[in-house]
């Protein structure tokens, strides 16, 4: 499977699927938005097998966003988590400096209470 072009990219091993003769899947949970590409190829029995399927026109759709069916509220993106949680990163290191100039300052002063 590729998405994004080439800019992610999984092998997944196809399965037969139970009581279906010469039916196979891999089955996944598609987690970005997008085109994808779904790449077969190996051998089944003698059978040789090199298929490309993509997503397009005239084809399968591509991978869209579930938002608009989320209910009561939409939940957030993962990029959206990442980028909150980068945000939250950098509050904690600006307190944390903070805090530390906040008790080198302390220190400083008492020091200069005793001489």
């Amino acid at each position: 499977m590729i998405v994004g072009g080439a800019a992610a990219r999984r092998i997944f091993d196809l399965q037969p699927v139970p009581q279906e003769p010469a039916h196979y899947q891999a089955p996944f949970i598609p987690t970005a938005v997008g085109a994808y590409t779904f790449r077969v190829f190996g051998t089944i029995g003698s059978t040789k097998v090199d298929e490309r399927f993509e997503s397009g026109p005239g084809r399968f759709d591509p991978v869209i966003s579930d938002s608009p069916l989320q209910f009561p509220k939409s939940l957030a993106t993962n990029d959206q988590v990442v980028e909150r949680l980068d945000q939250v990163r950098l509050i904690a290191i600006g307190a944390l400096i903070l805090g530390i100039v906040a008790s080198i300052g302390s220190i400083a002063r008492l020091l200069m209470r005793r001489r």
